[in-house]
């Protein structure tokens, strides 16, 4: 009987042991996943620093462009029409700009989101597993 105690007894230390070094696998993978996350951070501010100047280079570019053109208006006619071009190409810019950066973003959180999901996915696998081999 003792003999069986001590046997029952080593087997549930082995478990425990097994446990453990499994959580600490997970826990590593977890910590993996963040710093993986946190590593696009500069990355995705890059893009978009990248992103914002490409507008404003272009947007400075098209009011050098209108500016030449102020010059040839002879009625109010011209300038209005000047006007509506101006507004309509800054409206433009905007809306361009505004799209690329929701899309960055929006793809920079679902990439941060996948990187941070896998290990909990991975999880239910894991302990069916260790439940398999213990039973």
């Amino acid at each position: 009987m003792e003999h069986e105690n001590i046997k029952n007894l080593k087997h549930t230390a082995d478990n425990s042991n097994h446990v453990a070094t499994e959580y600490a696998g997970i826990f590593s993978d977890n910590i993996s996943a963040l710093t993986g996350s946190g590593n696009d951070v500069p990355r995705v501010f890059h893009e978009i620093n990248s992103d914002i100047m490409g507008s404003w280079n272009q947007y400075s570019s098209d009011l050098a462009e209108i500016s030449k053109e102020a010059f040839s208006c002879r009625t109010i006619g011209d300038v209005i029409g000047l006007q509506s071009k101006i507004l309509q190409q800054a409206y433009d810019n905007y809306s361009s700009t505004t799209s690329k950066l929701c899309g960055l973003l929006f793809n920079s959180c679902s990439e941060a989101q996948s990187k941070s999901m896998t290990v909990p996915l991975l999880l239910p696998d894991m302990y069916a597993r260790r439940w398999q081999r213990s039973g």
